[in-house]
C-alpha cells in the first residue's frame, strides 16, 4: 500500500506590533518653552499678582479659587461651630425583642386629621404605634411633626405640644378616623409621614392598622384606641406569627 504524503499546515502568523521603549524624558514645564528673558518676566508678574492677593498658578495664569482653598492647609475660624442635629430612621419592627414589641397602655395619642369626627357616627380606625427607640427625650421644641399621605404641608401637625415629652422606649399611637375602608393613598406606599427634626420617614400601616366600625364617643375613644393597639388585628397576628404591619419605631442614625 502506497504511503500518503504528510502535509504540514503552517499558517502565516501575523507579526506583533513593534514595541517602543517608554521615554524617560519628562514633560517640559509650561514655562520651559519661553526664552530666559520672557520666563523671568512671567515669574516676576506671578510674584507681583501673588503679593496683590490674586491666586495664580506656576505659569502666571489665574488659578481655580476652589482648588486654592482646598490646597490651603490653614484652618478656618475655629470660633464658628455648626453642630449637626441628630438624624433618625423610621422603620417597621420586623425583628421583635423583649423590649421593642411590648405594648403597655395607656399610650399618648395623636389624631392626624383636620376634620373632627362627629359623635355617634360610625368610623373605621387607621392607626400605627411608634416607639422612641433612642436614648433621647424629646419635647415641643424638638421639631417633630406628622401628616397623613395626601395632606399638604399646611396639614402637618406637631407631635408634642405644651409640656409633653417623648421618653425613651415610650410608645405613641397615631390615628385617623375615616369612612374609607383603607384611607392611605397610594395603598402600597401611603401612611403617616413623619418629620423628625428634618429626618423624614413614612409609617405604612398596612392591613394590621385597620379596625372596622366603631361608634365614635370622645370620652371612650382613648381607652378604645389603647385596646385596639394591644388586642387589635395587628397585635393578634403578631402573637400568631403573622407580620404586624402597624408596629413601628424610630432609631437614631449613627
Amino acid at each position: 500500500m502506497r504511503q500518503r504524503p504528510i502535509v504540514k499546515f503552517r499558517p502565516g502568523l501575523e507579526p506583533l506590533e513593534k514595541k517602543q521603549l517608554m521615554s524617560v524624558r519628562g514633560l517640559a514645564a509650561p514655562s520651559a518653552a519661553l526664552r530666559p528673558s520672557a520666563r523671568a518676566a512671567a515669574l516676576r508678574q506671578a510674584r507681583a499678582e501673588a503679593a496683590a492677593g490674586n491666586v495664580v498658578d506656576a505659569s502666571g495664569n489665574p488659578a481655580d479659587q476652589t482648588q486654592a482653598a482646598a490646597a490651603d492647609p490653614t484652618p478656618g475660624d475655629q470660633t464658628q461651630t455648626s453642630p449637626q442635629s441628630p438624624r433618625f430612621l423610621v422603620s417597621r419592627i420586623t425583628n421583635p425583642t423583649p423590649i421593642n414589641h411590648v405594648l403597655t397602655p395607656p399610650f399618648a395619642q395623636v389624631a392626624v386629621q383636620s376634620i373632627p369626627p362627629i359623635p355617634g357616627q360610625t368610623y373605621n380606625v387607621y392607626a400605627v404605634s411608634m416607639r422612641n427607640s433612642t436614648r433621647l427625650t424629646f419635647d415641643a421644641n424638638s421639631g417633630f411633626n406628622v401628616k397623613f399621605s395626601g395632606q399638604t404641608k399646611e396639614h402637618s401637625y406637631p407631635i408634642l405640644t405644651g409640656d409633653q415629652k417623648w421618653l425613651p422606649n415610650q410608645v405613641m399611637v397615631f390615628y385617623v378616623l375615616t369612612k374609607s375602608y383603607y384611607p392611605a393613598r397610594p395603598m402600597v406606599s401611603g401612611g403617616f409621614e413623619f418629620d423628625l427634626a428634618g429626618s423624614r420617614g413614612i409609617a405604612i400601616g398596612g392591613p394590621s392598622a385597620i379596625f372596622l366600625r366603631i361608634k365614635y364617643d370622645p370620652a371612650k375613644l382613648p381607652s378604645m384606641l389603647d385596646w385596639i393597639t394591644v388586642h387589635g388585628p395587628g397585635a393578634y397576628g403578631h402573637r400568631t406569627g403573622i407580620a404586624d404591619t402597624s408596629i413601628w419605631q424610630f432609631t437614631r442614625v449613627p
